[in-house]
């Protein structure tokens, strides 16, 4: 968990594995895979959109780097 600076936890890490795949020609692809669940703001819209649209980090073709976001109620 990490502390913001009023000391409350804005999120934790749920679950965290390395799956291997296993390719073509004998090659190996090692993932890291994290889920986080917690509260996020949003300070530019636009930077969100992309993100949420393009997804995040390096692992976006094995189906990582994805979001589900749900709105403060």
């Amino acid at each position: 968990m990490i502390p913001d600076a009023d000391d409350q936890y804005l999120f934790d890490i749920v679950h965290r594995d390395h799956p291997v795949l296993n390719r073509k020609g004998n090659r190996v692809v090692h993932l890291s895979r994290v889920t986080f669940e917690g509260i996020l703001k949003v300070t530019d819209s636009d930077v969100f959109r992309q993100m949420l649209i393009q997804g995040l980090g390096r692992e976006k073709a094995f189906g990582m780097g994805l979001m589900t976001v749900l709105s403060e109620v």
